[in-house]
């Protein structure tokens, strides 16, 4: 599992890695010194400050939210009800409020990561020796995959 994190403190960023790299690998991006890649698909979660220099997470979130599906958790000081709820409306899945403890900061990535795996498993439906992909939308019998109008 491949993490990014973005944030414009390099102790935040440090911390973060240390805390997470015994499980996962974590990309980190120290914004706006450092730019965040083009191609995110390779990541499994993104954790994204929300009050950096330049450009505020929220606004990056917009921009990155239509090209990738993986969950993005927020990690800010702004602890008023109003900005986590617009945080998770622009298409955050989490929010963790600073000051956060590292257990909660592990059990948070590792719920999002569970969930996922979780959601992809129960994409496929079986019976016998006939399987139905509904992410690839694709059916195989005895895992051979029916191409076409073929059955």
């Amino acid at each position: 599992m491949n993490l990014l994190v973005v944030d414009d403190e390099k102790e935040i960023l440090t911390l973060i890695k240390k805390a997470l790299s015994g499980q996962y690998q974590v990309d980190t991006v120290h914004f706006p010194i450092e730019k965040i890649p083009e191609d995110l698909s390779g990541h499994s979660l993104i954790l994204m400050d929300v009050m950096m220099p330049n450009e505020n997470g929220y606004t990056i979130v917009e921009k990155i939210r239509n090209k990738v599906d993986c969950p993005i958790i927020f990690l800010s000081a702004k602890a008023l009800e109003d900005d986590i709820i617009y945080g998770l409306a622009i298409g955050a899945d989490d929010y963790i409020c600073m000051p956060f403890s590292i257990g909660e900061l592990r059990a948070r990535v590792s719920a999002h990561i569970r969930r996922e795996n979780r959601s992809a498993v129960g994409n496929i439906i079986r019976k016998g020796d006939v399987s139905v992909n509904l992410t690839e939308k694709r059916i195989s019998v005895k895992e051979k995959d029916i191409v076409g109008d073929r059955i």
